[in-house]
């Protein structure tokens, strides 16, 4: 199943680009089905229909509403936004605070009681360290 957000009114070229693979100059014909839902902004992902529509689908307590293809191709194609988002404010900053423990676990504690110049080296990853902590338990 593929979501695809087209104006009603495209010329034939563009459509046809859409939707059918061109293999030497011969289109190949396919079963298509197509179902229309007009709801404005839906497909946008920071608009304020499109986050009413997913928190009032969220707080339903209808699940027979999940059965539905329409609202299963909707769920799919917004969860490729919220997906991207998740990985920049969950995932990375994580793995960031994993390497930085890591390294600061075998590196730099086995450092701290000999006397040289490398203390700085300890305290920068201590604040990484409590910096990506605060970030977590603020989030």
């Amino acid at each position: 199943m593929t979501l695809a957000t087209i104006s009603p009114w495209q010329d034939r070229t563009h459509t046809r680009s859409e939707l059918f693979e061109e293999q030497e100059k011969v289109f190949q014909r396919r079963e298509i089905s197509t179902r229309l839902v007009d709801i404005p902004d839906l497909h946008l992902p920071n608009n304020q229909v499109a986050i009413n529509f997913m928190n009032a689908l969220a707080n339903s307590k209808d699940i027979t509403l999940f059965s539905s293809l329409t609202i299963q191709t909707i769920i799919t194609h917004r969860w490729k936004h919220i997906l991207s988002t998740i990985y920049l404010t969950k995932l990375v900053p994580y793995v960031i605070y994993f390497l930085s423990f890591q390294i600061w676990s075998v590196f730099i504690v086995p450092e701290l009681g000999k006397p040289d110049e490398q203390t700085g080296k300890g305290e920068l990853f201590l604040l990484i360290l409590s910096g990506i902590s605060i970030f977590f338990i603020l989030q």
